[in-house]
């Protein structure tokens, strides 16, 4: 039998412990860590989306009241917008990022996608619009 009551058994069990209770903070803070990443990513996404609706605002802004129409930057905005937007609502498995987690953020992504949806049919009746003027002027 195995006697715990000497000093030297009683330094290498706690020092046992020690050890194991070391590994399992190590873990847990790598873990929460990765954790983290995930959640920056999904606000970097998200702050993208807030910042790409205003971009789109102040293309449109800008192509109304300037001579210059081109589209490019505005077609780049609402796909990059679009992506996003996509890679919310479903994931994305390449960039470890899983779909919506709870009910309550799918409903609220639902909502996003309906009011986009308004939005971008705004966004290409102006572009339609704003051709069929040019067109008009050059006849």
């Amino acid at each position: 039998m195995f006697k715990f009551n000497t000093i030297s058994s009683k330094i290498k069990i706690l020092g046992a412990l020690l050890v194991v209770l070391m590994l399992s903070v190590i873990v847990t803070t790598i873990y929460l860590n990765q954790q983290n990443a995930k959640d920056a990513l999904l606000i970097n996404i998200a702050g993208k989306q807030r910042m790409l609706t205003q971009k789109i605002s102040k293309n449109i802004f800008y192509i109304h009241y300037s001579s210059n129409k081109d589209f490019y930057e505005l077609n780049a905005a609402v796909d990059e917008f679009i992506s996003g937007l996509n890679t919310l609502k479903h994931g994305e498995q390449d960039r470890g990022i899983a779909s919506a987690p709870t009910p309550k953020i799918a409903e609220q992504l639902k909502q996003v996608s309906l009011l986009w949806n308004d939005f971008h049919e705004d966004i290409q009746n102006f572009k339609l619009h704003l051709n069929a003027n040019d067109a008009d002027k050059e006849v």
